[in-house]
């Protein structure tokens, strides 16, 4: 996906890239649960768990009470599975945004963390160079890529994803996935289909407010929609 990705972001006017950047000690890492670093209802497991075993932290100062998936030890702050990979073209002028950066919260979405107690900063970044339209893509489709598009759409911008620029982590949760984001008034678009209508959008100008609202309110259930996703680790908290 790495070359059609720079194939087409310079067709955009901004681009963000959203870096996961976990410390080395991480509520989502089996490692990390099975040497009694993160704090589990479910203590008679501790040691024995599995990588996609789904745990339940306990609630802290932070945070609530909330399930988790467990997956391998990555993307460890510093080191080089936290860097993009090394055929992304990044350019000087791309924005950023690092999530997953506190120990006990996990952040699937670009934009918040998996309890929505925490902002990344991204909706000011993007509100700040007045876009509009947000297209996702990368890495996972299933989980961080749909995670983002719910949040965007939530926090009112006209959401799109770009399926070829992406991956799954489960090429079974693809369909599931689709539906939730049609739910939630985010289309699924090929890269040509996002570049032609990008194209489009700037040949005609500023659209007008009524018919940007009327599009938006299509977004009127990707709350409820991320709150319910079953794959989603996030605590049910609004």
């Amino acid at each position: 996906i790495v070359g059609i990705i720079n194939n087409m972001r310079d067709q955009f006017d901004c681009v963000v890239i959203s870096y996961d950047w976990h410390p080395h000690e991480h509520c989502s890492f089996v490692e990390s649960a099975n040497d009694g670093k993160v704090e589990l209802k479910e203590k008679e497991s501790v040691g024995t768990l599995k990588a996609f075993t789904q745990v339940t932290l306990l609630g802290d100062a932070d945070r609530a009470e909330h399930s988790q998936m467990l997956y391998p030890r990555h993307a460890v702050q510093d080191t080089w599975g936290g860097e993009c990979h090394k055929d992304l073209v990044v350019k000087d002028e791309d924005m950023s945004v690092y999530k997953g950066k506190k120990a006990n919260i996990d952040s699937y979405s670009a934009f918040f963390d998996n309890c929505k107690a925490n902002d990344t900063g991204l909706t000011k970044q993007l509100e700040d160079a007045g876009v509009t339209d947000v297209y996702c893509c990368g890495l996972v489709f299933d989980i961080c890529v749909k995670s983002s598009a719910l949040h965007g759409a939530e926090m009112g911008f006209r959401v799109s994803v770009i399926e070829d620029a992406c991956k799954p982590l489960n090429e079974s949760e693809v369909l599931p996935t689709k539906k939730v984001l049609n739910e939630a008034g985010v289309r699924v678009l090929t890269s040509a289909q996002a570049v032609a209508e990008v194209k489009q959008i700037k040949a005609a100008g500023n659209m007008a407010l009524g018919d940007f609202i009327q599009q938006v309110a299509h977004h009127k259930n990707a709350a409820m929609l991320h709150k319910v996703e079953a794959l989603s680790s996030h605590c049910l908290r609004g």
